[in-house]
C-alpha cells in the first residue's frame, strides 16, 4: 500500500475512535465560581454637622444720604452787595448768606404807605358821605378796594425788600455757593446749597422677597466700609417697587450731632427679622444639582449619598450660614464631586463641627 495512503487511514481511524470515545467516558459538570468579590465603593471625607439657632438678618448695600437738602435760588433780582458766608460753614436756621443790593425798594415802600393813607382818607369820606345819602354803596366799596389794592402793593413791595437777604432756611452747612460778590441775578438764579447732616438717612433697596420682613420703626444697624457703625431707625418705606430692579427704597435715621460721618459714604444696612436654625458650612461644600439648586451631599443612614437644597444665608470669615437642612447631618467634605445621588458610599468621618 502507498505510504501516503497508509498514514491517511491511520488518520481517519484515529479521528473515528475519539469520537466513540465520547459516549464511555462521563461528561463532568463544571460549577461556576462563586462571587466572592464585593461591589467597590466610593470612600469619601464626612463630618457631622449640628444646626444652631442664629438671628435671621436681611443685609442690604446702600449709602448715606443727608437729612436735608436745599438748593436756594434768587426770588427777586440783584446785584449781591456782600457775601456773608463761605463754603463749608455751619449756618443755624435765619442766618444770612448774602445781601442783594435794595436800591429803591425802601422809597418804593414809603410811596405805598403815602398811598394807603391817601386811600384811607378817601374811603373815611365816602363813608360819611353815604351816610347822609350823598354818596352810593358802589362808590364805597370801590374805595374799600382801592384800600386793600395798596395795603397788598405795599405787602409785596416789603417781601420783596426782605428777598434781598438770602438766609438759611435750616441748621445746615452751606456746601455750595454759586455767586460772588457784584454776581447779578435774575428771578430763579442758582445761589446755594444747604444740607442738613445733623442727622443721616441710610438709603438701601430691598427685593421684594424679602420686604414683608422690613416694618417702620424697625431698627437697623449701619455699618460703614471703615468699620463705624451706627444703629437707625426705619422711617420710610416705598409702596411700589422700582421698575428696573422690583426692589424697595427703605430709608431709616440715625442722629450725627457731631457731625463726624458724611452723606454719600457707603452702608451696609442688617436688619434682624427674627431667628432660625441653620449650618455653618465652607462655601466649597455647595453644589448644585440637575435643576440648577444650590445644596450639599450627604451621606444618610444607609450610607447612601443624599442631596439637600439649602437657602443661603450670612457669611463671614468662618464660612456661610445655610438653612433647609435637618437639624443634624452627615455632611460630604471631601469627594462630593465624584459621587451621584442615591449612590453607596464608605463614609470616613472627621472630626464634628
Amino acid at each position: 500500500m502507498n505510504h501516503s495512503i497508509r498514514w491517511a487511514v491511520i488518520a481517519v481511524i484515529g479521528l473515528l475512535l475519539w469520537m466513540l470515545s465520547g459516549r464511555f467516558v462521563d461528561s463532568v459538570a463544571v460549577d461556576p465560581q462563586p462571587n466572592n468579590v464585593e461591589e467597590t465603593r466610593m470612600s469619601v471625607a464626612v463630618r457631622t454637622s449640628i444646626a444652631q439657632t442664629i438671628d435671621r438678618t436681611i443685609v442690604a448695600q446702600g449709602q448715606l444720604e443727608a437729612y436735608r437738602k436745599v438748593e436756594l435760588r434768587a426770588e427777586t433780582a440783584g446785584r449781591v452787595q456782600i457775601i456773608l458766608a463761605e463754603r463749608g460753614q455751619l449756618l443755624r436756621t435765619g442766618q444770612r448768606i448774602l445781601k442783594l443790593l435794595e436800591k429803591d425798594r425802601v422809597i418804593k415802600i414809603d410811596k405805598a404807605e403815602a398811598e394807603i393813607a391817601s386811600k384811607a382818607l378817601k374811603l373815611e369820606a365816602i363813608s360819611r358821605l353815604v351816610e347822609k345819602g350823598l354818596q352810593s354803596e358802589t362808590n364805597l366799596k370801590q374805595a374799600r378796594a382801592d384800600l386793600a389794592a395798596a395795603q397788598a402793593e405795599k405787602k409785596r413791595l416789603q417781601l420783596d425788600l426782605e428777598d434781598t437777604a438770602i438766609q438759611a432756611p435750616f441748621k445746615g452747612i452751606l456746601e455750595q455757593r454759586f455767586v460772588e460778590k457784584g454776581s447779578y441775578l435774575e428771578i430763579g438764579d442758582q445761589i446755594a446749597e444747604i444740607v442738613d447732616i445733623h442727622k443721616l438717612k441710610p438709603v438701601a433697596y430691598i427685593g421684594q422677597q424679602d420686604i414683608q420682613w422690613v416694618k417702620p420703626g424697625q431698627r437697623v444697624s449701619v455699618r460703614l466700609l471703615d468699620g463705624r457703625e451706627a444703629q437707625a431707625v426705619v422711617r420710610y418705606i416705598a409702596k411700589s417697587a422700582d421698575p428696573d430692579t422690583r426692589s424697595f427704597r427703605i430709608e431709616a435715621e440715625f442722629d450725627n450731632p457731631d457731625l463726624s460721618i458724611q452723606a454719600g459714604l457707603s452702608a451696609e444696612l442688617s436688619f434682624r427679622v427674627g431667628s432660625r436654625q441653620a449650618h455653618l458650612i465652607s462655601p466649597a461644600l455647595l453644589v448644585l444639582d440637575t435643576d440648577g439648586q444650590v445644596g450639599v451631599k450627604a451621606v444618610d443612614k444607609e450610607q447612601q449619598v443624599v442631596f439637600y437644597p439649602v437657602q443661603l444665608g450670612e457669611a463671614d470669615q468662618n464660612g456661610i450660614w445655610v438653612s433647609g437642612l435637618p437639624a443634624q447631618i452627615t455632611v460630604i467634605t471631601r469627594g462630593q464631586g465624584f459621587v451621584m445621588t442615591g449612590e453607596q458610599v464608605t463614609p470616613l468621618p472627621m472630626d464634628s463641627e
